[in-house]
């Protein structure tokens, strides 16, 4: 008798199935139990068993979603499980496989098609895809199939995303739109010193140099640094003038004292409501898109000041520093492409010129 096959046993007036499940690396099968509803027939369970049981050499893809739904729920979070649901879902509802060996690499080539043609994103059919080249490893070493048809010439290529600065009349606009001294502290640091949101919200009085006009960034209790690693980042004429008013209203500690839209009322230094905070200031400033989208968010601060940078003739190496960036392929590849088109529209125009 094959014991992966799952076997009927009764136990206190209610009926169980149990059957080892074989994974590999281990010396040892793993023995499974699944309890069935109460009150049934052993009739009915054995109906039951007949429906759950495994065929190894022709498992339906039916069975095999349940199975793996119900093994990986207890290793994983419920987000996780319902996101497997909704891939197996779509597989289901566009093919409807009998067999877990139905699903072949051209059968996945012509999902992708259909879910394009449904309107997904690349990035969302890659991480469907990604859901299933999984399930299929795990099928692999359950012995239950002996192949993976995902293949890496599934994955889509994601949509290059433009990359968006800040014109000096709309930071201008902004600074004019923002409804706080706050806000006006927040969009002038992003914009001349290039912190990320969070860093701005945890910058201190005493992060600041006012003699070699520099502020310090570095890891606190309330935020750790993305690339775990401190930075000084230079003071533009701009921005001291800005820390000046701050200091000199008698401020110690945090440099922002709410992320409000209304003055004097205290908000919660959290990142999400500083993005909705600025999202809405885009909005009054009408600085949005013909589509009623906004065109700018607080990352646009800090990537208009990190291109100003490389415009300005700094290396590779030191804009890395300034933007604590772990890796130059980030600065490079996100940040850096305006740079090289306006350093060749300034030799064109110098050209023409001539």
């Amino acid at each position: 008798m094959d014991k992966r096959v799952p076997q009927l046993h009764r136990s206190k007036g209610r009926f169980y199935l149990r059957w080892e499940d074989y994974i590999q690396g281990r010396d040892k099968p793993i023995n499974r139990c699944r309890s069935l509803q109460k009150g049934i027939t052993e009739e009915e369970a054995e109906r039951e068993r007949q429906n759950f049981c495994i065929d190894l050499d022709n498992v339906t893809w039916q069975r095999w979603c349940e199975t793996d739904l119900e093994i990986h729920s207890s290793k994983v979070r419920q987000s996780t499980i319902d996101g497997i649901r909704r891939v197996y879902e779509h597989i289901k509802r566009l093919y409807g496989p009998n067999y877990l060996k139905d699903i072949t690499n051209e059968l996945l080539l012509d999902y992708r098609l259909k879910r394009q043609n449904e309107g997904c994103k690349p990035g969302t059919f890659n991480t469907e895809l990604a859901i299933i080249k999984a399930a299929f490893n795990r099928a692999i070493e359950r012995n239950v199939i002996d192949y993976n048809p995902v293949s890496k010439s599934l994955r889509c290529r994601p949509d290059e995303k433009s990359i968006i600065i800040l014109s000096s009349g709309d930071y201008q606009l902004l600074l004019d739109t923002a409804p706080t001294f706050d806000w006006e502290l927040i969009i002038a640091i992003g914009y001349h010193s290039g912190l990320r949101i969070g860093e701005i919200l945890t910058l201190n009085t005493w992060n600041i140099d006012f003699n070699y006009r520099v502020l310090t960034v570095s890891n606190s209790i309330d935020y750790k640094l993305k690339s775990g690693k401190g930075r000084q980042v230079p003071i533009s004429p701009q921005l001291l003038d800005y820390l000046n008013r701050r200091v000199e209203q008698g401020r110690a500690g945090r440099i922002i004292d709410s992320v409000s839209l209304k003055p004097n009322k205290h908000c919660s230094y959290n990142i999400n409501n500083a993005s909705r905070g600025f999202a809405r200031i885009c909005e009054k400033a009408w600085l949005v898109n013909r589509y009623g989208k906004n065109l700018y968010t607080t990352h646009t601060l800090r990537r208009t000041c990190i291109t100003h940078w490389v415009r300005s003739g700094c290396t590779m190496d030191q804009v890395r520093d300034l933007a604590g960036h772990a890796s130059i392929t980030t600065t490079a590849k996100y940040y850096c492409q305006p740079s090289s088109v306006g350093e060749i529209q300034s030799k064109l125009d110098q050209k023409w010129r001539q």
